[in-house]
């Protein structure tokens, strides 16, 4: 028997080459890369079509889906050049549409639109879209609509990047979800446009709004890709928020926002970085005084800004209660008093402040008079003026026994504020 297997071996071995021989020439048809796609595309589309047209209430095609939408992301990748790649854009979408994900479905016939505007493929995904938004998308149907009428313009990688912004403003979870998937085919397929950057940004926004590590992943990579771009800054910074609010690294988010400070002094960007430094400082480092060197360097660069306002806010609050430093608090406060005027509420509340330390903990009578008189000098039209006139002539004539000066803060009252309540009192102190 051992024999018989050993000829039967070599009688195979020596005939192959001479079957091999006879298969090769055996004539195959030559096809075009134009036919080999429509081939595997309707071979995509009849598997579709058959199992969707055999689907019931209690059998899934899901597994035949996913497998035909990772072939036709990879059709997309082979024979995008070709005008059908819109018809493989355009079954991705109804495919999609098959499985629920109505948000993926409107992106990939959106994507047609962009892509292919000209085509007669775009009417039908125009239409598709038209009946989704009828259907389902009450929040945000606007949008959508705005973004189909949308002029298209300019070459594909420009249109793309026109849908990617446009689909960013819309802030809904499943949309998010298609959107990255949009920015990531166009991180590969246009890895040398000119603004690839700002793809790149939005990607890392976008899914950082998920998951924080994923969002210092690309924020990082476009900080290490893109040496000279113009998002660094930002990058940097939503880096640093990621580490410090999501992660609670608050170490590394420190050394990116000063990192962000030293490369970009005097970005927009770098006072949230000073804001943030200081509240990483005062809340989990106990840097006291860092915190208020951190508040204090927003004032000097941005003035102007509101965020100026809370910095000598939370400064004062600071020097006071952790620092020990009254004097200091009392100058943080006058100082926003008179940075900040048309803020009266603000202005007013922390001069009311500063009086109070200046009396009670520097006891300091002459700060205190200042005070006062700095709320009637600036703010005479509030109701805070005739109060601290009124709290003048009290306690120069009761505390600094000067009758003298009282009775004139009382007449000054009278005089500014005469039908005020305590106008009345001011007038019975006189006589």
């Amino acid at each position: 028997m051992k024999n018989v297997w050993m000829l039967i071996t070599v009688v195979a071995l020596t005939l192959s080459p001479i079957w091999a021989h006879a298969g090769s020439n055996i004539k195959r048809p030559s096809l075009s890369e134009k036919e080999v796609s429509i081939l595997h595309l309707n071979l995509i589309r009849n598997h579709f079509d058959a199992a969707a047209h055999k689907r019931s209430f209690f059998s899934s095609s899901s597994e035949l889906n996913d497998t035909l939408l990772q072939d036709i992301s990879l059709f997309l990748k082979q024979y995008n050049h070709l005008p059908i790649a819109a018809d493989a854009l355009f079954l991705k979408g109804r495919i999609l549409l098959n499985q629920g994900e109505e948000e993926k479905a409107a992106v990939a016939w959106l994507q047609v639109l962009y892509e292919y505007p000209h085509s007669e493929t775009a009417i039908g995904a125009k239409q598709r879209l038209l009946i989704l938004i009828e259907k389902d998308w009450d929040d945000y149907a606007k949008e959508i609509t705005a973004i189909i009428n949308h002029k298209v313009k300019g070459k594909k990688a420009a249109r793309l990047l026109s849908l990617i912004k446009q689909l960013y403003k819309i802030d809904d979870k499943d949309v998010n979800k298609a959107l990255a998937d949009l920015q990531i085919q166009f991180l590969s397929r246009f890895p040398n446009y000119p603004y690839v950057d700002e793809v790149q940004i939005l990607y890392a926004h976008n899914i950082a709004t998920t998951s924080a590590k994923s969002g210092v992943f690309a924020f990082e990579k476009l900080l290490t890709l893109y040496p000279n771009s113009a998002y660094r800054a930002e990058a940097l910074l939503a880096t640093a928020d990621l580490q410090q609010k999501s992660l609670k690294q608050y170490d590394k988010a420190v050394a990116n926002y000063k990192k962000l400070i030293r490369e970009y002094p005097r970005h927009t960007l770098v006072k949230r970085a000073y804001k943030n430094l200081a509240l990483i400082q005062e809340k989990h480092q106990k840097d006291y005084k860092g915190a208020v060197q951190s508040l204090n360097k927003i004032v000097q660069l941005f003035p102007k800004d509101e965020m100026s306002l809370w910095a000598l806010q939370t400064a004062a609050h600071l020097q006071e209660g952790k620092l020990k430093d009254p004097l200091a608090a009392v100058q943080s406060l006058r100082k926003l008093a008179k940075m900040f005027p048309t803020h009266e509420k603000d202005a007013v509340e922390a001069l009311k402040d500063a009086a109070k330390i200046a009396r009670k903990k520097l006891k300091d009578n002459d700060l205190y008079t200042q005070i006062l008189q700095q709320v009637v000098k600036d703010f005479s039209k509030t109701e805070a003026a005739p109060r601290a006139l009124f709290d003048l002539a009290d306690f120069t004539e009761k505390k600094m026994n000067n009758p003298k000066a009282a009775q004139d803060y009382y007449l000054q009252l009278i005089r500014q504020y005469p039908t005020h309540k305590l106008a009345e009192k001011a007038r019975k102190r006189l006589y």
